[in-house]
């Protein structure tokens, strides 16, 4: 299996680096569907990213861009006030069909920056969960972090696009750091 342009592992270490990856993003994606538009927005970001990273393919930018008009339609009815909700069918594809772009593109590794804002939700319930068993205490007001600023006061609106701005951009910083070790390999 290939993980990066130049690095090879085995299959039975691939098939458990998908497997984990694959329950693990879809947990992401789902937990970061609670508030009006943000998976959906973050899925159309990630999709616009693996387009311009992985999009050589004629299937893949098929796939790419068919998946993009769905989050399109459906985040028309999702953004604030939500009339349609994404639910565990949607973020199990949304999250199914990033893993299987990098998969089929031959650059595992670049689920990492994909799913950037998906994968710190999932570590902010992490560390939330890890701190109230060992210490007692909380971090986090509430976990994931978009409830944390639900907390604070911040509009739900303002959460989702300051969180859409910080998934683009880590995104873009990730997908930098790995071109460059690709070019330094």
């Amino acid at each position: 299996m290939t993980i990066f342009p130049t690095i090879l592992i085995p299959r039975y270490v691939g098939i458990g680096l998908i497997t984990f990856a694959g329950v693990g993003l879809q947990n992401a994606v789902n937990v970061t569907d609670g508030l009006d538009g943000l998976a959906a927005g973050s899925v159309l970001i990630s999709l616009l990213g693996a387009l311009s990273f992985l999009g050589a393919e004629p299937s893949v930018i098929i796939s790419i861009g068919s998946a993009a008009g769905i989050c399109l339609g459906f985040l028309w009815h999702n953004s604030y006030p939500a009339s349609v909700f994404m639910g565990d069918v949607g973020a199990h594809f949304f999250a199914g069909l990033l893993l299987s772009l990098c998969i089929v593109s031959g650059a595992f590794l670049f689920i990492i920056p994909i799913a950037f804002i998906f994968g710190l939700e999932i570590i902010s319930v992490a560390i939330q969960i890890i701190s109230i068993r060992c210490f007692n205490k909380k971090i986090f007001l509430m976990s994931p972090v978009h409830h944390h600023f639900e907390m604070l006061g911040w509009k739900e609106t303002q959460i989702v696009t300051r969180f859409w701005i910080v998934h683009a951009a880590g995104m873009l910083i990730l997908m930098s750091l790995l071109f460059l070790l690709i070019f330094l390999v």
